[in-house]
Order: C-alpha cells, then sequence, then structure tokens
C-alpha cells in the first residue's frame, strides 16, 4: 500500500481491549479513536475469528487467503463471510480498497 512507518494513526493490540476476537471490541475501539462510523471501515483479515469481529462491528471485510490451509486440511480458515476476497495482498493499492468501499 506504500504505508510509511508512522502514517498508522492508531494501533490496536489484544491487551487494549477486554474481549478478543471474534468480539468486535478492537475494531469498534479502533473506529473510536479514530472518530469514524464502524460502517465506514474496511478491514482486511485473514482469520475466521477476525472475520466475525468485524462484521459484528458493521464493517466491511476483505479476506487475504495468503496463508491460508487449502479447505478440508487442518488450520483452514473460513473466509466465506467476508464481502470481498483476495487470494493476496501483494499489488493491493488504495485505489483498491476504496473501490471496494463503493
Amino acid at each position: 500500500l506504500g504505508l510509511k512507518p508512522g502514517e498508522l494513526k492508531v494501533t490496536i493490540c489484544a491487551e487494549d481491549v477486554p474481549r478478543g476476537k471474534p468480539n468486535p471490541d478492537g475494531y469498534l475501539r479502533a473506529a473510536e479513536l479514530l472518530a469514524v462510523r464502524p460502517s465506514a471501515c474496511l478491514v482486511i483479515e485473514d482469520s475466521e475469528a477476525g472475520i466475525a469481529a468485524a462484521l459484528a462491528a458493521g464493517m466491511r471485510v476483505v479476506a487475504s487467503a495468503a496463508g491460508n490451509r487449502p479447505e478440508g486440511t487442518p488450520g483452514h480458515q473460513d473466509q466465506g463471510r467476508a464481502q470481498h476476497h483476495l487470494a493476496s495482498l501483494a499489488g493491493l493499492r488504495l485505489a483498491d480498497l476504496a473501490a471496494m468501499m463503493g
């Protein structure tokens, strides 16, 4: 995406919220700190629990299949609930993310 160190305005870690994924607390806290509506947020996730958390927060979700084990094998993450699906984040541009919000 071309982001440089220090360009992220907010970072939320598991210890910053009372409940972790699949609860929406982390995503809701990030939206609160950014002063944006959850519906105006786009989350990039790779895990089933993360997708569930973002959806519970009322956010749109892009699932990245990179690193996901094949369906039917141990460790596979069901990403079917995400609104958008990418094989990889390689080559992803901010314009691509903006289009997913449209």
